[in-house]
């Protein structure tokens, strides 16, 4: 049985617990949710998304979200590790925002949460050390 419930659709019942998927649309994967993905493969992380859309949330929604989501290159879960791959800098009570996410969406610590720049120098080599699986890179 599916239901319809807003943004998100409530699908049939797994294990004793209902499951809730996001819609994957060009309008939510373009403009409002920034790609991501977990360590052990798979693109467009469901828990990745509802932290993201918690963000969104805290942020106002709206043009402040899709302001701070044109700054963030992806999201990735390294092993209870959030990385959050940068183009520009983010003010710090917006990283402050994105590390209450990571705890109380994520259930993780909210130290583990790392902003790095694309653009910076060491990013080839910070992605490649931790053996993400993915052949993403970020836009130029």
């Amino acid at each position: 049985m599916t239901r319809n419930c807003g943004a998100a659709t409530l699908l049939s019942r797994r294990n004793s617990q209902w499951e809730m998927k996001m819609p994957k649309t060009e309008i939510f994967e373009d403009e409002i949710f920034p790609p991501c993905a977990r360590y052990e493969g798979g693109e467009n992380d469901d828990r990745l998304w509802r932290v993201w859309a918690y963000v969104a949330g805290l942020l106002g929604g709206g043009a402040n979200a899709k302001e701070v989501r044109k700054k963030i290159a992806r999201l990735y879960d390294y092993k209870g590790t959030l990385v959050v791959a940068l183009y520009g800098d983010l003010p710090p009570y917006i990283e402050a925002t994105i590390r209450r996410a990571w705890a109380e969406i994520a259930y993780e610590v909210e130290e583990n949460t790392e902003f790095v720049s694309v653009a910076s120098s060491d990013w080839n080599t910070y992605w490649n050390s931790r053996r993400f699986d993915s052949d993403w890179e970020p836009r130029k």
